[in-house]
């Protein structure tokens, strides 16, 4: 059974949580709060952000309420100042009467005029699947900082087993871009669809005889990750294939067969979560780098 052609129906996305603070500002500007540094263990990397609109709700994610409650309160007074200010938390604060419950340190930049203008560009490259930041300048009470943004991740995954289905319901939750594909598809067909280098390519289809036009071009893209499903026959097979068709080592050396976390996943529902594992544990080393 072949899958429909190609249609918006076909991708399951969310926003990603990283990316809410600056889409909210985007649409109605405010506040942004920016972790700028980190001492000891704290549950956010560096550059998480919260939004602050002008009604004082809130987008994104810093990990603590009372963090983001109290910020809500910082954040008046910068607007009330007009001036973005660095404010510490944890030993060594001037707020002597909050502690964060890890006992770790953090330094929370608040820049109280963030307008559309500013973070609209930055939405409209994501949208674009392009890498784009925000400079905040240099003030009287903040050091200068860089805020980088990568594209969310992208799924295409060839078949139309359960195993594809499942993966598309679990990425939307974690917040990416899952595009069910149809593995009969042509040379032409694969030349169309986007591919970078924030996008997986997985096969998932139980009809291994497709793979071999799926994996010679999925192998030549900048796709960081390339992945098909089948036992151990089917990957000794596929490999010998492969190099018949004389694909280059290093290009081999790419493709990870068994995918997942663990191998032998008996239930279409096991094999997502253990695929979309590592596609979000790779994923997030490349939000990583940008810090």
């Amino acid at each position: 059974m072949k899958l429909p052609s190609p249609s918006p129906s076909d991708s399951t996305y969310c926003v990603p949580a990283d990316h809410l603070a600056i889409r909210m500002l985007a649409n109605a500007g405010g506040s942004l709060c920016t972790l700028v540094a980190v001492q000891g263990s704290y549950s956010r990397r560096k550059g998480a952000q919260l939004a602050i609109a002008p009604n004082e709700r809130t987008m994104g994610d810093l990990a603590d309420n009372c963090l983001e409650r109290e910020l809500v309160s910082q954040a008046r007074s910068a607007i009330a100042t007009r001036s973005p200010r660095t404010v510490r938390f944890g030993k060594g604060s001037p707020i002597i009467d909050f502690r964060l419950p890890c006992g770790s340190t953090i330094d929370v930049r608040i820049d109280p005029d963030i307008g559309p203008s500013i973070a609209r560009p930055v939405v409209e490259q994501l949208d674009q699947r392009r890498a784009a930041k925000i400079d905040l300048p240099a003030h009287e009470f903040a050091k200068p900082f860089s805020r980088h943004y990568i594209p969310p991740l992208r799924i295409v995954a060839f078949g139309d087993g359960g195993e594809s289905r499942a993966l598309r319901r679990l990425g939307s939750c974690y917040g990416a871009d899952v595009s069910l594909r149809d593995a009969a598809a042509s040379s032409q067909q694969l030349s169309a669809i986007l591919i970078d280098s924030w996008t997986a390519i997985v096969c998932l289809a139980h009809e291994h005889e497709w793979e071999r036009v799926i994996l010679l071009w999925a192998l030549e893209t900048n796709a960081f990750y390339v992945g098909a499903i089948g036992g151990a026959k089917t990957r000794a097979a596929r490999l010998a294939l492969l190099d018949e068709l004389a694909v280059p080592p290093e290009a081999l050396a790419r493709l990870r067969a068994p995918v997942g976390l663990f191998e032998s996943a008996r239930h279409p529902d096991a094999l997502a979560v253990s695929l979309l594992a590592e596609l979000v544990e790779r994923y997030e080393r490349l939000v990583d780098e940008m810090h």
